[in-house]
């Protein structure tokens, strides 16, 4: 199978990457700056190829992952869309472009794909909503393509962006609660680079319990938090302020997505 990358932003250029670390697939990318695929490509030079024009690559490729922003998504459907054909397959990134405007934008088949930066260590989730077009085959076929940079998740249309808050978006959210921890302990006498890695470090290891050893979130906190302790009081806390905290973490989002995608903004 051949891969097109069109964008190599943050988002296609890791998932650039993330494909050609698996040895699998042949690659081609394009940028609207040539420096940047470039530098890409001089990473992985035996598996990724830089496209000379946008129809070299689109005639190359099998399946196209779309890596651009909303309003460069619409202008690249308008252009060069109609060069598509049915047997190819069209993934946009951007999570203002609906299916709708894709379809209506190419004779491809199509789906929405939400990464994770985690893709970069073949890890994490992977969102995807595949298009009407698509039959049951290419939704195996699509399945297993994600699956070699992560944990493929379908999702409707419309869950996208609660989902994409604990995918996309979670490692930032996470990372953020942790270095915002680390700086609590400063008045403690803690390094904050000490506190960062020390919580890091715990992080890790309750992922290795829950996935390795069969615990649950519900039989960690079971098993800490001794009835009375200082754990428990912890805990009680957390459980008083942090709905609040992520419900107005979630509308935030929500409010922004609705602003990005304002007509305005298309």
């Amino acid at each position: 199978m051949r891969l097109g990358i069109i964008g190599t932003g943050r988002i296609g250029g890791m998932l650039a990457a993330a494909y050609a670390k698996t040895r699998l697939y042949d690659l081609m990318i394009i940028n609207r700056t040539p420096t940047k695929a470039d530098a890409i490509q001089r990473q992985h030079p035996a598996q990724i190829h830089v496209a000379d024009a946008m129809e070299t690559l689109i005639e190359f490729a099998d399946v196209l992952f779309l890596c651009l922003k909303s309003t460069d998504t619409r202008a690249w459907l308008r252009q060069w869309g109609h060069l598509l054909n049915e047997n190819q397959l069209l993934l946009s990134t951007s999570s203002q472009i609906t299916l709708h405007d894709l379809d209506a934008g190419t004779l491809s088949l199509t789906a929405r794909v939400i990464p994770s930066v985690t893709q970069h260590a073949h890890a994490g989730i992977i969102l995807y909503t595949p298009g009407a077009k698509i039959r049951e085959h290419t939704k195996v076929a699509l399945h297993r393509l994600l699956s070699r940079v992560g944990e493929p998740l379908a999702i409707a249309e419309n869950d996208a962006r609660i989902y994409a808050d604990m995918t996309s978006c979670g490692p930032a959210f996470f990372a953020t609660l942790i270095t915002q921890a680390a700086a609590a302990t400063a008045d403690k006498g803690v390094p904050a680079a000490t506190a960062e890695a020390i919580l890091v470090a715990t992080l890790a290891g309750l992922v290795r319990l829950l996935k390795e050893n069969g615990l649950t979130l519900s039989g960690v906190i079971q098993q800490v938090a001794a009835p009375g302790g200082v754990t428990e009081a912890g805990i009680a806390l957390l459980r008083d302020e942090t709905p609040r905290l992520f419900a107005e973490l979630f509308a935030a989002t929500e409010r922004r997505h609705q602003e990005i995608a304002a007509p305005d903004n298309a």
